[in-house]
């Protein structure tokens, strides 16, 4: 197993006392019958994560730091507390799964045979998996994290990666990111160029959660995320404009005007929650411009007038793209 980079360790000065049955987790789960399934769930992963795997945790930085070594496996926490070796996952009740090189790193996974488990513990750090409900929001946020770790490896190469783990391996992600819906790793292509690239959710079924295109977002409508998402597009629109200014003195007349300019070829990027193109003003001198949100209902996601970016609802602006003049 290879990771990027060492944590460092806080060492507990606590001692576990062993008492109970070797099926218990150090969270009492308590004896109240639960019927609800979802409250159950809710509770078995609290147990899992906060009671049992922190503490299996624990007690492998506890190891490390009175041998030297992080242990073979969690039988040799015995050592430390002989309670640690018998903690189970209370969905499952199988034992944790473990992996290590003893002297750098070690890992400890939910052994729950199904998707989503309950996360895992890498060296030291805890990776929870997102509920269900945010599991849209979090797909987004891999993507977006992607394209921004594709951006960093573009500067640095003049070029896009050639696959994900290029960007692993550089250290710009710290793994290749799955959709947590389905488990399945981001799906990632690039042109014969290797001058554009594209990001799509590998969701087998519609809809997916979108894709992202040179760092362009396009999300599904009335999606978490898609404000942010939106507000990106008409900020990469506002540059696009300062640009046209520089070489026109003047704004464009209409936002197809960036395209045939070549100075940006994805004009018509739609708002993500809408999938409309956006409104766009100019005066009859083209010296003053509006971009709007195209949503249909308010709030919508903000406006950009003259470069200054507007949030939307009462959040003020907070981002001035200042238009580029020509020097006479």
């Amino acid at each position: 197993m290879k990771y990027i980079a060492r944590p460092v360790f806080l060492i507990s000065a606590l001692l576990f006392i062993s008492c109970g049955t070797p099926s218990d987790g150090l969270l009492d789960p308590g004896t109240d019958s639960l019927n609800d399934s979802h409250t159950r769930g809710v509770r078995d992963a609290e147990i899992c994560r906060h009671g049992n795997m922190e503490a299996l945790s624990d007690g492998v930085c506890q190891f490390y730091g009175k041998y030297n070594q992080y242990p073979g496996s969690l039988d040799d926490l015995a050592a430390i507390n002989p309670r640690l070796c018998s903690l189970t996952c209370p969905t499952c009740s199988l034992q944790y799964e473990y992996e290590t090189d003893i002297n750098d790193n070690f890992l400890i996974r939910c052994p729950l045979p199904e998707d989503p488990d309950h996360g895992f513990i890498d060296n030291g750090l805890p990776s929870w998996p997102p509920d269900p409900s945010n599991w849209q929001q979090a797909c987004q946020n891999y993507m977006m994290h992607t394209a921004s770790a594709c951006a960093m490896y573009y500067g640095k190469y003049n070029e896009y990666p050639e696959d994900l783990q290029d960007l692993v391996d550089e250290g710009y992600l710290p793994v290749v990111y799955q959709c947590p819906a389905c488990n399945i790793p981001l799906h990632y292509t690039r042109d014969t160029l290797e001058a554009s690239y594209t990001i799509h959710c590998p969701l087998p079924s519609d809809p997916t959660h979108g894709y992202i295109i040179d760092g362009i977002a396009f999300f599904p409508p009335d999606t978490t995320g898609s404000e942010e998402a939106c507000r990106s597009n008409m900020i990469c629109l506002a540059t696009a404009m300062a640009m046209y200014y520089g070489k026109y003195n003047e704004y464009p007349e209409e936002l197809e005007d960036l395209g045939t300019s070549g100075i940006y070829e994805y004009w018509y990027t739609p708002c993500p929650a809408c999938g409309r193109m956006y409104n766009y003003w100019t005066d009859a001198e083209g010296q003053t411009y509006a971009i709007y949100c195209p949503l249909p209902w308010d709030p919508g996601h903000g406006s950009v007038y003259d470069g200054m970016i507007s949030a939307g609802s009462d959040r003020a602006a907070v981002v001035t793209i200042p238009p580029v003049r020509s020097i006479p």
